[in-house]
């Protein structure tokens, strides 16, 4: 367990914890995912039950992420997406974070604007490359 935030269970439910910026709970009673993008297709997404809906996520300590627009890479991102909105869509698909990127780009916002604006949604993102 020593770099894990939980460990994965046979069955079950994990202890409420905090992870993506929501708090909720794993179920080990659905199988883990496994996509090739994340940690090479090796490293587990486990689903993470929260109120705000359902996700799949890694259990590595070390691949936690945090706020996408508080990342060095961000700025450099915002502007790919300026000059190329489908990213948007690839990025944070069918989303409230989508959708106020779109706003602020449209009426010709800037990342600090963007910055601003997101404060309000959850944009935190786990490291999914090794």
């Amino acid at each position: 367990m020593n770099g894990l935030i939980v460990k994965p269970l046979k069955k079950g439910k994990s202890k409420p914890v905090e992870v993506g910026g929501r708090k909720g709970v794993f179920d080990f009673d659905v199988p883990p995912k496994f996509i090739e993008g994340v940690g090479g297709g090796k490293s587990p997404l486990y689903l993470f039950k929260a109120e705000d809906g359902e996700f799949f996520y890694r259990l590595e300590k070390d691949k936690q992420g945090g706020r996408w627009e508080e990342a060095d890479h961000a700025p450099m991102e915002f502007d790919q997406m300026k000059q190329n909105p489908e990213l948007i869509q690839q990025m944070w698909g069918n989303s409230d974070i989508a959708e106020a990127l779109k706003t602020i780009i449209d009426v010709g916002g800037n990342f600090k604007d963007a910055k601003y604006f997101l404060k309000k949604l959850n944009t935190h993102r786990q490291i999914s490359g090794d």
